[in-house]
């Protein structure tokens, strides 16, 4: 069996994180029109432990992105998918009054393992840096920085299985 290296459709070269979130932090008219978008779109599940394409965001007109964190995923690798995103999303503010004091910030969809039932969760980062989880309710946590967000999001909106609902689900 060959280990084949994911590479860019046009230019044949090995796909990076970075390709991958250029790709995908563009307008969401010329994604639509690429060709190559639904290889793109596979490859980022390949590429990023947390990180995935999210339809578009209407405030910025680009592509969006969420984040489905692992119950045992290494953070700092989190993290650093995250940061390499941030200057790549454009900042906008809400227009409902409950979000707009926030100013302008940068969203990240969370995609967890209730299914966002019966919530939806974004994690939004201001312009000085500061995480924030909101909910579509009410909830506002407000974090020190982007490791303690996501340390939260693992803890209480992680995706995918845990080793006790592994285990749980083995004796049904």
């Amino acid at each position: 069996m060959t280990n084949r290296q994911l590479q860019d459709p046009v230019t044949h070269q090995p796909l990076t994180q970075a390709n991958l979130i250029a790709f995908w932090s563009r307008p969401i008219a010329e994604i639509d029109r690429d060709p190559f978008w639904r290889r793109m779109n596979t490859a980022m599940y390949s590429l990023f432990i947390a990180l995935r394409p999210d339809g578009y965001r209407r405030e910025t007109g680009q592509g969006a992105f969420q984040i489905a964190v692992p119950p045992d995923a290494d953070l700092a690798a989190v993290r650093a998918e995250v940061e390499l995103l941030l200057p790549h999303l454009l900042p906008f503010t809400f227009e409902s009054p409950r979000w707009a004091a926030l100013g302008p910030v940068k969203l990240l969809s969370v995609f967890e393992h209730t299914l966002s039932d019966p919530v939806s969760y974004a994690l939004l980062i201001d312009v000085q840096g500061k995480p924030h989880l909101v909910d579509h309710l009410f909830g506002h946590w407000r974090f020190a920085d982007l490791e303690e967000a996501l340390a939260y999001i693992q803890e209480h909106h992680w995706y995918g299985d845990r080793a006790e609902n592994v285990a749980e689900e083995a004796t049904w």
